[in-house]
C-alpha cells in the first residue's frame, strides 16, 4: 500500500509493503514486508525485505540520515549492504 507518497518512474514496491508520507525517486526496489514511513529515498536503492524504516528514530539514525523533523534520508551508499552500516562508516578515518 501506497499513501500520501510521491514515487518516481521505474519504482518497484513489492508486496506486503507499506510506503507513507515518502519520496522515493527513480529507479528504487522496495523488497516484501517493508514499512516506510517519512523517508526519502535515493535513486538506486534497493531496501532488503522486512525492512523498517521510520518508525523508531534511534534506529534510523544507526543506519541512516535523520532530519531534525524526523525525515529519514536514504542514500545509495547505505543500499550497497543487505545490512547497513552506520552513519558514521563513511566519514571515519
Amino acid at each position: 500500500m501506497v499513501k500520501n507518497s510521491i514515487l518516481s518512474p521505474d519504482v518497484r514496491v513489492n508486496s506486503y509493503s507499506d510506503v507513507e508520507d515518502s519520496i522515493i525517486f527513480s529507479h528504487v526496489n522496495i523488497g516484501r514486508h517493508c514499512k516506510i514511513k517519512k523517508a526519502i529515498i535515493d535513486r538506486d536503492v534497493h531496501i532488503p525485505e522486512g525492512t523498517v524504516i521510520g518508525f523508531d528514530p534511534e534506529a534510523d539514525k544507526q543506519n541512516y540520515f535523520v532530519t531534525e523533523t524526523g525525515i529519514t534520508v536514504v542514500t545509495r551508499d547505505y543500499s550497497l549492504f543487505e545490512n547497513p552500516v552506520a552513519a558514521d562508516y563513511f566519514t571515519s578515518e
